[in-house]
């Protein structure tokens, strides 16, 4: 299992004895659902998972009358799975497909006697025309507290791939501004060449972990592509050529030698305005992050600012070799690997 900041995150919040639901939200496969479940199988004597979009037929519990009396006989008719009062979870996976679960909440929470946490991805980007018909036009709970679950970042890629004791003395020399003896620094320098490739999706990380291949991490981000294409094709609605377009062409397009995104690069006639909606789309459904007001693409920026850290998958070009759009250079040996001669383009 890999140690998650969002452990701590999901402790914090139980020790609360039910006062909220959380909502966590995220882009897809951070390991939302894992760490859910997870943390229920060793935090409570039972949990009951509902997944909306594996089993669309869940979402008939809560068509209907959203009293407590009249769910639980539901749920438990669903789910044989013992419910022990304070001792036990119900966690709605997916529940952006089933907004009046999400309503519920509510009431859910002032019955008192279970834990609920929900999960869901491009909750923000609904079309608004479907929220009439399919309610997502329902409120939002005052009773959920939302966090945010990213992928990876390198402090975590670190915890499952060194010492703590290294963390703690990594940590303890940046705050007193000494340097970290050399061959320290050789070890993280190489962790950190391995986290530009394997990047921080859970499962590329875990595959790297036990295989060390690069080429069964490499199938797991094409996976995860086709995702976020399929995605886009089903949410971006009107804009889904010019979303997909963007999603594209970004990487090759910082692969140039100048490293800045041409609107009109292959159809003069486009302009940025043609591409604004698009690039928001892209950012509200979490699968880039916008980065303003840099004025060179730096480290700093490329790894902090432009993608949080060097999230998973990670696409590779220079500037002999322009790269196609997401085609990953995968180098044999990690210390091939420069900043000076390549670009990045990163999701999270």
């Amino acid at each position: 299992m890999i140690k998650r900041k969002g452990d701590t995150v999901l402790e914090a919040w139980k020790n609360e004895n039910g006062k909220e639901a959380l909502f966590v939200e995220g882009p897809r496969r951070v390991g939302k659902t894992t760490s859910i479940e997870e943390f229920a199988k060793t935090h409570y004597r039972s949990y009951v998972a509902i997944d909306f979009v594996k089993h669309p037929e869940y979402r008939d519990i809560f068509s209907g009358s959203l009293d407590p009396k009249d769910l639980f006989p539901m749920i438990t008719a669903r789910f044989p799975t013992p419910l022990y009062a304070r001792d036990s979870l119900i966690f709605f996976d997916e529940v952006e497909a089933c907004p009046s679960a999400r309503t519920a909440i509510k009431y859910l929470v002032a019955d008192g006697r279970y834990d609920y946490i929900e999960s869901g991805s491009l909750r923000t980007i609904r079309d608004p025309k479907k929220k009439k018909e399919d309610g997502s036009h329902r409120f939002n709970p005052s009773e959920e507290r939302t966090v945010n679950m990213r992928s990876l970042d390198f402090e975590e890629y670190l915890w499952n791939r060194t010492s703590l004791e290294t963390i703690a003395y990594l940590r303890d020399c940046f705050e007193k501004g000494e340097t970290v003896k050399p061959f320290i620094n050789d070890s993280m320098m190489k962790f950190l060449r391995e986290y530009m490739i394997v990047g921080g999706m859970p499962k590329a990380v875990s595959a790297f972990l036990a295989t060390q291949n690069l080429n069964a991490v490499g199938a797991i981000q094409d996976r995860i592509l086709k995702l976020y294409r399929d995605d886009i094709a089903d949410y971006a609605e009107t804009n889904a050529a010019l979303t997909a377009k963007a999603f594209e062409e970004i990487p090759s397009q910082l692969g140039k030698a100048n490293r800045r995104f041409y609107f009109a690069s292959s159809k003069p006639y486009l302009r940025f305005r043609d591409f604004d909606q698009p690039i928001q789309w892209l950012s509200d459904a979490e699968i880039a992050d916008l980065c303003f007001s840099v004025e060179e693409p730096i480290a700093w920026s490329w790894i902090f600012c432009l993608a949080e850290t060097a999230k998973s998958p990670l696409w590779r070009s220079n500037q002999e070799t322009p790269g196609k759009p997401y085609s990953l250079k995968r180098p044999k040996s990690f210390g091939r690997i420069g900043l000076g001669s390549v670009s990045f383009f990163l999701l999270r």
